[in-house]
């Protein structure tokens, strides 16, 4: 679902250019959080976000309509909308803006800040040429940040498994969330390690 899914922004982002132009600088298009790990389900919302290099009035300008064109592509798709606004009609930045995100939510993490940090540390770029080292960069120094750490450990323990009585699986509302209660625990560890 994942590689269908980044095949399809490929395509939306192509036809937005051969219909726009080129772009005036250099961007990314960025997956994240499921899509971001490749282990997206059929029935998943979009977590999506771009980065460009230069802040101009153009850039801007040009960028933003092109968020507005993949997302509204996408949700004609079948990917409806990330219900917390994870998507990239909101998050449509330069680098240099990106940067300064990842570092204040590394240096002094608030809990919303720790749960952005959570879903966009899963980033994967699927299209464009401009270069994420400044970001790998925030993210690999978190390994020296050992508040940072602690506080994602603390939010790793937050999940508990869906077992009940005699380590019996506890069904709520008729069925599982092998999301919330399987996968999602096993990636917060993994996340801190």
């Amino acid at each position: 679902v994942s590689t269908l899914n980044d095949q399809l922004v490929r395509v939306l982002i192509g036809l937005f250019e051969a219909h726009n132009g080129p772009p005036p600088c250099a961007y990314a298009w960025l997956v994240f959080g499921s899509e971001g790990r490749m282990e997206q389900t059929l029935l998943t919302d979009q977590d999506n976000a771009l980065v460009f290099e230069e802040k101009t009035p153009e850039a801007e300008a040009y960028f933003s309509q092109m968020a507005g064109f993949v997302v509204d592509g996408l949700i004609r798709a079948g990917f409806p909308p990330c219900p917390g606004g994870y998507m990239a009609t909101r998050w449509c930045r330069p680098l240099a803006e990106w940067v300064q995100l990842f570092r204040g939510w590394v240096e002094s993490p608030t809990p919303q800040e720790l749960l952005e940090a959570q879903i966009f540390f899963d980033y994967r770029k699927v299209c464009g040429a401009l270069s994420l080292e400044p970001l790998d960069a925030v993210v690999a120094h978190t390994a020296q940040q050992g508040i940072f750490l602690a506080h994602l450990a603390r939010a790793s323990l937050q999940f508990r498994p869906p077992l009940g009585f005699f380590r019996r699986i506890r069904a709520e509302d008729g069925g599982v969330d092998l999301k919330r209660g399987g996968i999602a625990p096993i990636v917060a560890l993994a996340r801190v390690y």
